[in-house]
């Protein structure tokens, strides 16, 4: 499985980017797998895999900046 075929921006609807939106692949990837865990479902690996590409693409950024001791 390679995670450019499962990226969840390809199957975005929204016309442009705007990953504050509730429509947002990215969003709709951590939702959904969030939802998995609340309900005790089993994740499948490319949910998994979904979830670990948008929480690194929405997260990432914050998280090394305050790693680094910057203003997030």
């Amino acid at each position: 499985m390679k995670h450019v075929d499962i990226h969840p921006c390809f199957s975005c609807k929204l016309p442009d980017c705007d990953d504050q939106s509730s429509d947002c692949g990215l969003r709709r990837a951590c939702n959904a797998y969030r939802r998995c865990i609340k309900k005790g479902e089993e994740i499948s690996q490319e949910m998994r895999a979904k979830y670990n590409i948008a929480y690194k693409e929405i997260y990432a950024d914050r998280r090394n900046a305050t790693r680094r001791g910057e203003p997030a």
